[in-house]
């Protein structure tokens, strides 16, 4: 029956958002496709600096939104007026300056070939210190800012850059469909620390993944191994998503079940674990399938998982 369903959303995909793995109108239930400019946009009201901002915008696989034309200008203006506070008055565009005074866009593009309306005396690089910038919401005017300064921002995607992975119904294409599972997972080669794996999880709309069965353990454990060219270490470690940061001892997975609800709980026995409480918090996953605690901030390798077609069920019910 879940086949058959996959089979259904596939097919309504290609019909409504002629997806065929290398352009689609669909790209995540986040962003809204403005036609217009042939680009998907999404803002975000929780204020970074440029450079957190632009990793956001990265982990979600888009980019800090930089504006080309008066066009885009005007939508950034828009999108400001719907979807933020009233008080928000400028958010942050992917331009900077690397030398002072020579704007480029993310991409190398000099500012004199994109937008490049600025605010009445601006840019003044007051205090010798403002490399980055802002677009304000009433003037749609540009002004240069200190980087370390937190804004709103705003994120893009060009229509034509979406790869559909039509396996996973993700636009991204390095989720895997594992043979008897029914998510998807993505192996994540930079190493971060347990938190930063769960934002970046988090941002692509999957999970920190949770193992809730021996064949799903069996599964990851070859997901690793193919990985790796066959060459996964015995005792290499992937952070997963469980923790007893609440309570010593007491391991539950990020959705609040305890290992046994979640349905596995086989710990690694050579060396015994779990071990080190106070110091290890965090869950992850020996090379060999098996449970392990891990101190929060090392930096692992870390597996997503995506619950298929969520967010395409939430978007074509809507």
């Amino acid at each position: 029956m879940r086949k058959y369903r996959l089979l259904l959303i596939s097919a309504y995909l290609i019909c409504r958002y002629r997806v065929n793995g290398n352009t689609t109108g669909f790209f995540r239930t986040d962003y809204t496709l403005h036609s217009e400019v042939g680009t998907f946009y999404k803002a975000h009201k929780n204020p970074k600096s440029w450079n957190e901002a632009r990793k956001w915008c990265m982990l979600e696989g888009a980019t800090l939104a930089v504006p080309k034309t008066g066009i885009e200008a005007d939508i950034y203006k828009t999108i400001m007026d719907d979807k933020l506070d009233a008080f928000v008055h400028s958010v942050y565009v992917g331009i900077q300056a690397f030398s002072k005074g020579l704007f480029t866009s993310l991409d190398g593009t000099p500012i004199d070939n994109l937008y490049h309306n600025w605010r009445p005396n601006e840019p003044n690089d007051l205090g010798n210190n403002e490399d980055c910038l802002v677009i304000d919401r009433l003037t749609n005017g540009l002004n240069d800012v200190p980087c370390d300064h937190s804004y709103p921002f705003i994120c893009e995607k060009s229509q034509d850059s979406v790869k559909w992975n039509n396996d996973c119904q993700i636009a991204d294409p390095d989720y895997r469909r594992l043979d008897g599972m029914q998510h998807c997972y993505k192996l994540h080669k930079k190493k971060k620390n347990w938190a930063d794996s769960y934002a970046t999880c988090t941002a692509e709309q999957s999970y920190l993944a949770i193992l809730n069965s021996e064949e799903e353990s069996n599964a990851l454990k070859q997901l690793v191994a193919s990985e790796s060219g066959g060459n996964v270490q015995r005792y290499e470690i992937f952070h997963l998503g469980f923790h007893d940061r609440y309570a010593e001892g007491e391991f539950k997975t990020i959705q609040g079940m305890t290992l046994h609800e979640a349905g596995f709980e086989t710990w690694d026995s050579d060396p015994y674990q779990p071990d080190h409480p106070g110091l290890e918090n965090c869950g992850s996953m020996y090379g060999n399938g098996k449970l392990n605690d891990i101190t929060c901030s090392i930096p692992l390798l870390f597996i997503c998982e995506l619950e298929n077609n969520s967010a395409l069920s939430t978007r074509m019910s809507g």
